[in-house]
């Protein structure tokens, strides 16, 4: 998606959502600057992902793809720690298997600052970093995640 795309959603978003809806919809340019050489640290992974969980990211498809693929390189990466992730632990996955990336960097940022995996408040990051993604607030996806959250899931395994 090139940057005019974008802008023609946001003002598509702007228009119809009033002001609120056009800063909640157009965080592209909220992105953490990019690494030098491409080549992220622990600081630049932990804004990176804060941003990619903090709100909707869906008209910034080449960016979230591009925050992605170097957040989860850098986490797959990381020496000293594991996270393993059994898709059938987290049963809103089987709707939307595209939500594992967001549940690995969920449950990343919770080890690199310390916090404890609360599968319940990761399941909330998920969801809150979905809006603005029809697939994420389908009807389908509403009944997976009040399944999640109610029977918790079970599955990230932290390895030190």
């Amino acid at each position: 998606m090139n940057w005019r795309v974008a802008a023609a959603g946001c003002l598509a978003m702007s228009l119809v959502f009033g002001a609120n809806g056009l800063a909640q919809a157009c965080r592209c340019d909220e992105v953490p600057p990019w690494p030098v050489d491409l080549k992220p640290d622990q600081a630049w992974v932990e804004s990176a992902i804060r941003w990619r969980l903090s709100g909707p990211t869906a008209h910034c498809t080449d960016v979230v793809a591009a925050v992605d693929a170097l957040v989860l390189r850098w986490i797959a990466e990381a020496p000293d720690w594991r996270i393993r992730i059994e898709r059938s632990d987290w049963s809103f996955l089987e709707a939307h298997p595209e939500g594992i990336y967001l549940v690995v960097q969920a449950v990343a940022l919770r080890v690199l600052e310390k916090r404890p995996v609360e599968p319940r408040e990761v399941i909330r990051e998920v969801r809150r970093a979905g809006r603005g993604c029809w697939k994420m607030h389908s009807p389908e996806m509403r009944r997976a995640f009040r399944a999640a959250r109610q029977g918790y899931a079970r599955g990230s395994v932290i390895q030190r």
